[in-house]
């Protein structure tokens, strides 16, 4: 897998609990942000997937079809 390098800014207090996690388990601060946004959008994809679900559920969405995706790419 390939890496790209990314700037961030934190606010003081979440560098220096960052530091803090980072010397006790022995790993990169890179590591650790890289594991910790990899279980934010995992979390953030199993929201919207059971929100989605919910509305199916209540008959409020439909599916979408491999045709709707065309459509909103303009295809």
């Amino acid at each position: 897998m390939g890496t790209v390098r990314r700037n961030v800014i934190l606010p003081d207090a979440l560098d220096k609990e960052l530091d803090a996690v980072a010397e006790m388990l022995k790993e990169t601060k890179s590591n650790l942000i890289t594991r910790a946004l990899a279980y934010y959008l995992d979390l953030v994809d199993l929201t919207v997937a059971r929100e989605r679900a919910r509305l199916l559920e209540r008959g409020d969405k439909r599916p979408k079809t491999v045709g709707d995706l065309k459509e909103s790419l303009g295809l």
